[in-house]
């Protein structure tokens, strides 16, 4: 089984939050942690390596007991996405034309097909692309339209920090100059900006719950060549 896999068969079965030990070690090993652990820590005190948003989803499928069918709804979704947001900016052919390219990438086929997280930042960073452009068409749903975007921006944060940050700043610089040319509305930014942050606040309360720091993540704890970057 994957590490994925045991993370996310360890959240339904958990206890509570645990704070990280002296002594404990990151652990990819897909064990069941005993009735006593928290879902940070198995049985003989190791942690889990993902991020809690990504075991919780897949700790749906494990519910099922379908757990490799999460990964596959998740794509197909951002399929969905892709093709709304190919519409809203072009037209309906375009749109079809932007799923069937996604669909044939052998990125797209082999991640949605895994027990990994980027099935899931896909369809937060697809859904944040569709719902920011929409907040600058239609005035009256602004301000919805901004909340969702900036949610879903907050959650790909919190489930894989660098690719949402680089992600965001090319839409950072379009909506700059959409709000310079008045095309979009100050409100909607200010809602979009708090939306993002209540969420992304979450990372660093997740960090200081298991290693004592807000500021450092688990990831940098573990192993060397796993590091936050490229």
């Amino acid at each position: 089984q994957p590490p994925a896999e045991h993370d996310g068969r360890s959240w339904p079965h958990a206890g509570g939050w645990h704070h990280r030990q002296r002594g404990a070690r990151v652990d990819w090993r897909p064990r069941r942690p005993g009735p006593d652990a928290g879902p940070e820590q198995s049985d003989d005190g190791d942690a889990g390596g993902l991020e809690r948003d990504v075991a919780a989803i897949l700790a749906l499928g494990v519910l099922a007991r379908e757990p490799w069918l999460v990964n596959p709804l998740l794509g197909a979704l951002s399929l969905a996405i892709i093709f709304a947001l190919g519409r809203d900016l072009f037209d309906e052919q375009t749109g079809w034309l932007a799923a069937l390219l996604a669909v044939i990438s052998p990125l797209y086929l082999g991640l949605s097909a895994s027990l990994l997280p980027h099935a899931l930042c896909l369809l937060l960073l697809t859904l944040f692309a569709w719902a920011l452009y929409r907040s600058t068409l239609n005035a009256t749903r602004s301000t919805w339209y901004a909340c969702l975007a900036g949610v879903a921006l907050g959650w790909a944060a919190i489930t894989r920090p660098t690719t949402a940050l680089v992600y965001a700043l090319p839409f950072a610089l379009w909506f700059a100059r959409k709000l310079a040319r008045r095309q979009a509305s100050f409100r909607a930014c200010i809602i979009f900006l708090a939306s993002a942050g209540v969420v992304v606040a979450l990372l660093p309360l997740y960090n200081l719950m298991l290693t004592g720091d807000p500021w450092v993540n688990l990831y940098t704890t573990w192993w060397e060549y796993d590091q936050i970057g490229f």
